[in-house]
């Protein structure tokens, strides 16, 4: 029941929508070289964010073999919270992806241009 659950929870994963993004991000702006610039900044913080993230999973991957290898009751049960922890780490990562991948085809490339 619980993986069903959580593969609903990861098809409605992003938090912003593309809409929100182009009305009330980027859109909230007047002028095209604001926009630019709020989109420019909209993607380095969601680059950074993501950057990090990807590097907790492998920090959290690595926490979880080496509890295991001690074969110690409690390590085992720290492990299983950490996989609980890395399991809502990826669900994030996956609205993170398609919100960066809105904000990428938001990118004005015709601003860069001129």
């Amino acid at each position: 029941m619980y993986e069903e659950i959580e593969a609903a929870i990861a098809e409605v994963q992003q938090p912003r929508s593309r809409f929100q993004l182009e009305r009330f991000v980027t859109g909230s702006h007047s002028t095209p070289e604001m926009q630019y610039y709020q989109t420019c900044l909209e993607l380095q913080d969601m680059i950074y964010k993501y950057q990090i993230a990807k590097i907790g999973v492998q920090k959290a991957e690595l926490k979880i073999k080496r509890l295991r290898e001690t074969k110690d009751e409690m390590k085992e049960l720290k492990a299983q919270e950490t996989e609980i922890g890395l399991r809502q780490t990826r669900l994030a990562m996956i609205g993170a992806e398609r919100e960066l991948a809105d904000l990428v085809e938001i990118y004005p490339f015709d601003i860069v241009k001129s």
